[in-house]
């Protein structure tokens, strides 16, 4: 796209008509997707799949659709996976009230010129292989190739694997970290004898901030502190979402910061870790990392647009002399806009939405990592009490 030049990002889509494909692949069932329109925005059809393959899936809500055409709830381009572009085609172009005409004495120049033009394009995109200096087309490849790598990093090996993707893409190490969520960790302070979680959030240069003191840890002079109004509500937020930790989690670490946005608005971000060792059951180790970043608008008339980013990290390892030694990990990133009233403040409103989160990504881990680790263990390594099981005689 030329961002430079094009400054309307409003495309009309007249049709778009899913139906059965009339051959097959193997033994699978083809199904094609047919989208027309005005025009397209950069990977806006790739985008636009992928939400409907996530609904597909139960991953996500079909009234997820209405809330990602409205821009109100929706202002900015939600963090999804986009779908394959290798069945993507651009089948045909029309133009209304457009006619096309070559007068028939320019036609052999014409053809001629063309041909020279191909002959000198293939000829340079060939001098540009032997020397590989072709990149991969279409703006952000690179970084989009990275955050896919992310996304199926096990936490443990995510710091690892982000300083090497630093080292290999230094121009977006600033997109890198602003994107890569990191296992959690804890520092204390010494003043108030309390815990609380180090992230990005909370960082300048290389001190952090504690959410109980409002003191960076080294000492830094000039560090950014929150104002008097946000800062208040930061001290009350700590302390309710400690209540909320020790109901749901029994325990573990959580810290909240809350910082000033440009047009008056405002950030907050909600954190709790939770590790475990000794066994519980079959668990030897585990952890749960979540993070929860809301941004919230200024209040226009009693209400306010609130935009949660959620994600949650977990690893267990579990030690039975059955089945041995076993490991599972992963993370998973969700998304979920409101637009609420703030009659009862917007401490409220924030830890409604981050309970309701919880519980889908909850639900999410249950079925994708749990059931589908399941359904693969008791095919490949069936228990001794379904082995045993017999069909009664008729």
């Amino acid at each position: 796209m030329d961002a430079v030049n094009v400054s309307n990002y409003k495309r009309h889509i007249t049709d778009f008509d899913i139906s059965a494909y009339d051959q097959r692949s193997s033994d699978d069932e083809l199904w094609a997707m047919m989208i027309k329109g005005s025009a397209f925005l950069w990977h806006q059809v790739r985008c636009m799949v992928a939400v409907l393959f996530l609904i597909g899936q139960g991953l996500e809500s079909p009234f997820v659709v209405d809330s990602l055409l409205d821009i109100t709830k929706t202002p900015r381009k939600p963090q999804y996976t986009m779908a394959p572009e290798l069945p993507l085609i651009l089948r045909s172009c029309l133009f209304d009230k457009v006619s096309f005409m070559c007068s028939s004495d320019k036609q052999p120049e014409r053809k001629e010129k063309e041909e020279t033009e191909l002959r000198q394009e293939q000829e340079t995109k060939r001098e540009k292989q032997r020397e590989g200096e072709i990149q991969e087309e279409g703006e952000g490849g690179n970084m989009e190739a990275a955050m896919d790598l992310m996304r199926r990093m096990p936490p443990g090996s995510t710091e690892t694997a982000l300083n090497a993707l630093l080292s290999l893409l230094p121009d977006h190490s600033l997109d890198l970290l602003s994107q890569v969520d990191l296992p959690l960790q804890v520092c204390m302070d010494k003043g108030n004898n309390k815990e609380y979680i180090l992230c990005e959030y909370n960082r300048d240069a290389d001190s952090y901030r504690s959410p109980w003191s409002n003191i960076y840890e080294p000492p830094l002079e000039d560090g950014t502190v929150p104002s008097e109004e946000m800062r208040n509500l930061e001290i009350e937020a700590n302390e309710v979402f400690s209540v909320y930790r020790d109901q749901y989690y029994e325990g573990g670490i959580s810290s909240v910061y809350i910082w000033e946005d440009e047009d008056e608005s405002f950030i907050a971000c909600f954190l709790i870790k939770k590790d475990g060792q000794g066994k519980r059951g079959y668990m030897q180790i585990g952890s749960w990392d979540a993070i929860h970043v809301i941004q919230v608008a200024p209040e226009q008339e009693g209400v306010a647009h609130y935009c949660l980013n959620s994600t949650v990290m977990l690893s267990l390892t579990t030690d039975n002399k059955k089945s041995g030694t076993f490991n599972l990990s992963g993370s998973i990133r969700r998304q979920m806009s409101m637009t609420l009233a703030v009659a009862d403040g917007h401490l409220v409103n924030m830890g409604k939405m981050i309970e309701e989160m919880e519980g889908k990504l909850r639900n999410s881990l249950d079925q994708v990592y749990f059931g589908k680790t399941r359904e693969m263990v008791c095919t490949l390594r069936p228990p001794p009490e379904v082995l045993n099981m017999r069909i009664p005689d008729s």
